[in-house]
């Protein structure tokens, strides 16, 4: 039985490649926003010659260089920016107040911090979602915690 293209669970061009590689970017939005603040929180705000930024970086990565920190900090122009290893290991040694806040910044600090994922094709999706909103559901977010409150609900029944 063959499907459309449009019907399959990878339509949406996220799904593996043959070589196991994906085309989602794991990298948040704000990511390279941040890392820029604290190259220049520490170099203007704190006075932090270049020189003393290179020498703590270069414990870890021993080829960094005064030539790839000042690429560093225009890193608009060439594309290039620290590792959040490199980040961590300057806020620790010159703003460690500073350390616990970017790290809250950095990644989903959600109220609910697990997440349940699926895919599905498309037009079993299309009519999900018409299905929830007749529910009067406002996000699947919504649908699926009644789901699984309700889910969990029984089963707490059955086991008694």
């Amino acid at each position: 039985m063959s499907q459309q293209k449009n019907e399959l669970p990878h339509a949406n061009g996220n799904a593996a490649q043959a070589d196991g590689h994906t085309s989602v970017s794991t990298i948040t939005k704000n990511s390279t926003k941040i890392k820029d603040e604290i190259i220049r929180f520490l170099r203007e705000e704190k006075g932090i010659p270049a020189k003393d930024l290179v020498d703590v970086i270069n414990e870890t990565y021993v080829k960094y260089d005064k030539y790839l920190q000042s690429k560093v900090e225009k890193g608009d122009l060439y594309g290039i920016e620290l590792r959040i290893d490199a980040i961590d290991a300057l806020l620790r040694r010159f703003a460690p107040e500073k350390l616990a806040e970017v790290r809250h910044k950095r990644g989903g600090r959600h109220k609910l911090s697990k997440s349940i994922y699926g895919r599905l094709p498309d037009k079993m999706y299309e009519e999900l979602w018409d299905a929830i909103q007749k529910r009067g559901f406002t996000s699947m977010q919504s649908w699926l915690t009644y789901i699984v409150v309700h889910y969990l609900a029984q089963e707490r029944k059955q086991k008694k």
